[in-house]
């Protein structure tokens, strides 16, 4: 049977087809030929193989292609043969999902501008894979208002237990973004355990709290084994110097001097950003595309302190010829937002 164009959708043949294969169409049901059935029923020890819609066209989707009942095949086997077809789609479904939990490395597409047709009321316009970011309903950031925060002390410090590595930085054209290349640890929610992978700026902070923005906020991206997100977030408003933008601040001069994309810095260690013990959770959404939900926050409270020069140099550096990368505020939709406050703070927030 001959392999089908990108693009085509996989079905099953009509009632009264027979399941001499499975069927492709390009808007409604092919009939085979009895060449090609008969093709399927000599292949039927065989994979054939076809692009699948759902994926992209580097992707290959295994099809089956088996005798009915009536052609001697048992019933038994052929129950075996679907649940290995249905367990290599659970394998493609979950590497698809492991994928779409990234953020967006080439910023090219969008930007923060309100008035363009890439700004962030369109952002869900641009990709059809990016349509969350218009119809989401768990979208971040969000303004953390005392009203809408429940005070808690079960969550407990955060669990975290960071490395050294080594790590490049990025301009990916709307931020600067720091990626460790090797283990760089992790933090613990909630029982499952997601690594660092990388940190990157916004500014102003794309959290409010009580409806003000800071100048600055760092985003911490963490994924766990199963493709899940975890991002810790730290706001800074103008002071003194951040220590550890300092360590990296002619990393950021180079890149902003010689227009490259990446410059390699060596070791990391990501132990050096100040986290406090009092924090906000909720569940939100990737702040840039896809804008992907089911994303655990972690907002830290206490605010923290950036040099003017540190945030222009962050901003300089992109030349991306906007003054802001912080995605406007998006409704809570009456999502429960937590406030961790140890009962007792010298215990709790030893070391922050």
């Amino acid at each position: 049977m001959p392999l089908p164009e990108a693009g085509q959708a996989l079905v099953r043949p009509r009632s009264g087809e027979g399941l001499h294969a499975l069927a492709l169409t390009n808007g409604g049901v092919d009939a085979l030929t009895q060449k090609q059935k008969k093709k399927c029923i000599m292949n039927a020890e065989k994979f054939e193989c076809a692009f699948d819609p759902q994926f992209n066209e580097s992707h290959l989707w295994p099809i089956y292609m088996f005798r009915p009942v009536a052609f001697g095949i048992t019933k038994r086997r052929e129950k075996m043969k679907l649940l290995v077809l249905c367990a290599i789609s659970l394998v493609l479904a979950l590497h698809a999902g492991l994928a779409a939990s990234e953020e967006v490395e080439d910023a090219s597409e969008f930007n923060y501008d309100p008035r363009s047709k890439s700004g962030p009321a369109r952002w869900g316009d641009i990709r059809e894979e990016w349509r969350t970011c218009s119809n989401g309903s768990m979208q971040s950031p969000i303004d953390l208002t005392s009203e809408n925060v429940q005070v808690v002390a079960h969550l407990g410090r955060l669990n975290r237990s960071y490395e050294a590595s080594n790590a490049t930085l990025k301009n990916r054209g709307h931020d600067i973004m720091l990626r460790w290349e090797g283990v760089a640890g992790s933090i613990y929610v909630n029982g499952t355990q997601y690594l660092l992978k990388q940190c990157h700026w916004h500014s102003p902070s794309e959290h409010a709290v009580n409806g003000r923005r800071f100048d600055l906020e760092l985003h911490m991206v963490h994924e766990s084994p199963k493709g899940e997100a975890a991002v810790v977030g730290v706001m800074y408003k103008l002071g003194q110097p951040d220590t550890f933008l300092s360590s990296l601040t002619k990393y950021i001069e180079w890149i902003a001097g010689t227009h490259e994309v990446q410059r390699a810095v060596g070791i990391v260690n990501p132990n050096r950003i100040k986290i406090g013990c009092k924090y906000y959770r909720y569940e939100g959404s990737l702040t840039v595309p896809p804008c992907t939900e089911n994303v655990t926050w972690t907002v830290v409270q206490e605010v923290r302190t950036v040099s003017r020069e540190q945030v222009k140099l962050l901003r300089e550096a992109v030349r991306d010829d906007s003054e802001f990368n912080a995605r406007p505020l998006q409704p809570t939709n009456r999502r429960p937002v937590q406030l961790f406050s140890p009962t007792d703070s010298k215990l709790e927030c030893e070391n922050p």
